[in-house]
């Protein structure tokens, strides 16, 4: 409800503080940037922006500890809805969009209020080599 038509610009990092206790045990005190904008699209949300950080991981060969960048795309749809209600099924065919890797994802809020952190936690998290 907060955001304008013509969207809103956030930016967070090490200095800032916000993403700091969120993102401590994925990167530790490796400095981070996350920039996005999110632009609303009738009853949902675009949501377009990078980030940018690196891990403290062991080497699978020599366990020698190195900083593994990450480098992330962000490109979502943020879509409100309310939560199913007892007794209601929702049924999803595989849909084309899902085997591209360049369209965006996305995400089906219960209310209108978006977790930051627990997003780009999420993002994080994925992006760290099995």
């Amino acid at each position: 409800r907060e955001i304008p038509q013509e969207g809103r610009e956030f930016t967070y990092s090490q200095e800032t503080g916000e993403l700091n206790k969120s993102l401590q045990d994925l990167i530790g005190q490796n400095p981070y940037q996350v920039h996005f904008k999110i632009t609303p699209m009738g009853n949902t949300f675009d949501l377009k922006g990078q980030v940018s950080t690196s891990m403290d991981l062991p080497c699978s060969l020599c366990a020698i500890e190195f900083k593994f960048p990450v480098h992330l795309n962000l490109n979502e749809l943020l879509m409100i809805e309310k939560p199913l209600g007892k007794g209601d099924q929702m049924t999803r065919a595989n849909h084309a969009h899902e085997w591209e890797a360049e369209g965006p994802d996305y995400i089906i809020l219960p209310s209108d209020t978006f977790d930051v952190a627990g997003y780009i936690h999420e993002m994080v998290a994925l992006s760290e080599p099995i």
